[in-house]
């Protein structure tokens, strides 16, 4: 049969080579869009790059830090080429000539870097060497993420690592010191309100100087128990409400003998009153005089300067977050030293640290502040140049800014104005120089005190008609413990104040005396002004309740 002239003649076959070219190339193509597509979906930024820097691909992350909107967009240019809106990225091209000398497998690069939105982060990055099909070196491939949230984490575990080692380390040194220093505090308090209990009119000039000679002596063996005893973490030794400018003007008055004149001694009273606060006086003014005397010997150094003293109200809105809600009292001694060193900042709260001359300092003095801190729910702040130290003491306010020159309704109970009868108060102890001292602190202050031998006694004397309206009681004591004699007051129905004393620092021994009704729980030794103080308060509390 003939061909029709007229018809095209037919194409050849397509050659079978070229056919399956087309189709690998179709599959490579589709490949390289379903690879691209998985590194779109990657949180970590992906790039390769040839030996001189220029891009060749990357993910749609490292487009948006570089400043594009694709990855399309980065391919053929380099580092400097692009608009990286925080600059680029310095460790993307650290180490690139030993990979591509094949001098190392792989380079990880930790970098702190600007984000995009102008916020610091830091940079994890890992390069390593890309090879051709045969294996040769033609440009490197890496990957980065954003490690700051790690980083953060890391930093918050080890300061949290560092806080509960400083306080093992000072209950560990409580727990050694603790026990003996309990047993010298009793002694020496017993020895020091004896000294001071004479009547002083009746007795001759030696015996008034040798007693003085004695108390001094007592008060500073006791003032180093006292220290060693914070270092345990107990509880407050004796809380009451104090008025910070009163503390300080007071510890103005205790520290100018031990300061020289070429140190300028100041108490800044700011316009608006702080408020009180509800801690323990011993402790607050030991904190604040160890404040004190770090300062002094800082500048004694330089050749002398200015301390100044204040008490300021720290509202709750601007308290930092990791102490309780509500507002503060900042005590703040300031001073124009030298500065702490950088070398012990960090460690400055530490037992046995300290930047002062050894003669001068057991190196307790500032984990004794940092314990009272602690103790009452508070903080310290340091704020050091080298031209002077800001250190703030914040405890919890226990009330409102009162009216200027308004006092205390215990305060005038105590002194007795307004008309008022004195208060009546009936001491209980087992042992008979405390009880005796005791009511004799009391009585000074302008109480009427009747005392007891242990709770047994104390239920006789109230049951033959003895009218008292606070009971200051020993916790443990033979026959009737102050424990149970407080449940039974509790079950009258007209029943008085009650402040427990306890010589312990046995934490077991005062659980549930709060639950139980027991309005104040002091630690001995404990000042009769601060005792006095106390009861009025329990007695106005309980007559406004």
């Amino acid at each position: 049969m003939g061909t029709d002239p007229t018809e095209p003649p037919a194409p050849p076959p397509p050659a079978p080579g070229r056919a399956a070219h087309g189709r690998a190339a179709d599959r490579q193509e589709v490949d390289g869009c379903v690879l691209q597509s998985v590194l779109n979906e990657l949180p970590q930024r992906v790039f390769w790059r040839t030996a001189d820097g220029r891009y060749l691909g990357c993910n749609r992350a490292f487009a948006e830090d570089a400043g594009v909107a694709r990855p399309e967009e980065v391919a053929g240019r380099t580092d400097e080429e692009l608009p990286w809106p925080a600059g680029p990225i310095q460790g993307l091209r650290s180490d690139d000539a030993a990979l591509l000398a094949d001098a190392q497998p792989e380079a990880i690069v930790v970098e702190a870097a600007t984000s995009p939105r102008g916020g610091e982060r830091w940079l994890e990055i890992r390069k390593a060497p890309l090879r051709d099909d045969h294996g040769a070196i033609v440009g490197v491939v890496g990957t980065y993420a954003d490690s700051t949230a790690r980083r953060l984490a890391e930093a918050r575990l080890r300061v949290l690592g560092e806080t509960i080692r400083r306080r093992s380390r000072r209950e560990t040194l409580g727990a050694l010191t603790g026990g003996v220093a309990q047993e010298f505090r009793h002694l020496l308090d017993t020895i020091s309100r004896h000294a001071g209990a004479p009547d002083r009119g009746a007795a001759t000039p030696e015996l008034v100087a040798d007693l003085e000679r004695i108390r001094a002596a007592a008060d500073r063996a006791s003032t180093l128990t006292h220290r060693l005893l914070n270092l345990s973490r107990q509880p407050l030794a004796a809380p009451t409400t104090l008025d910070p400018r009163e503390e300080l003007c007071e510890l103005l008055s205790l520290i100018r003998p031990l300061f020289g004149d070429q140190i300028d001694l100041r108490f800044n009273d700011v316009p608006e009153p702080p408020g009180t606060v509800h801690a323990d006086r011993a402790e607050l003014q030991q904190a604040l005089l160890n404040l004190c005397l770090y300062a002094r010997d800082a500048m004694e150094a330089r050749g002398g300067g200015r301390l100044t003293l204040a008490a300021r109200r720290v509202p709750a809105d601007v308290a930092p977050p990791e102490v309780p809600a509500g507002d503060f009292v900042r005590f703040e001694v300031s001073d124009t030293g030298p500065g702490v060193p950088a070398a012990i900042r960090d460690q400055m709260f530490d037992p046995f640290v300290t930047a002062r001359p050894p003669a001068r300092s057991t190196g307790l003095g500032m984990a004794v502040v940092q314990g009272v801190a602690e103790h009452h729910g508070g903080r310290v702040t340091l704020d050091t140049t080298p031209t002077g130290t800001n250190v703030g003491l914040e405890l919890p306010a226990a009330s409102p800014p009162p009216s200027e020159g308004e006092p205390s309704e215990a305060s005038r109970t105590v002194t007795g104005e307004a008309g008022r009868p004195a208060l009546r108060a009936l001491v209980v102890d087992d042992h008979v120089a405390e009880r005796l001292v005791t009511a004799r602190g009391l009585t000074k202050q302008g109480f009427e005190c009747r005392t007891a031998q242990n709770g047994r006694e104390a239920l006789e004397l109230l049951d033959a008609g003895l009218e008292c309206d606070v009971v200051v009681t020993d916790l443990q004591m033979p026959e009737l413990n102050g424990r149970a004699l407080c449940r039974k007051l509790l079950e009258r129905p007209r029943r008085p104040g009650l402040i427990v004393l306890s010589g312990s620092l046995d934490a077991r021994l005062h659980e549930g005396l709060e639950e139980l009704g027991v309005d104040r729980l002091f630690f001995k030794p404990m000042g009769s002004r601060e005792l006095a103080r106390a009861a009025a308060e329990v007695v106005a509390a309980r007559a406004a309740s």
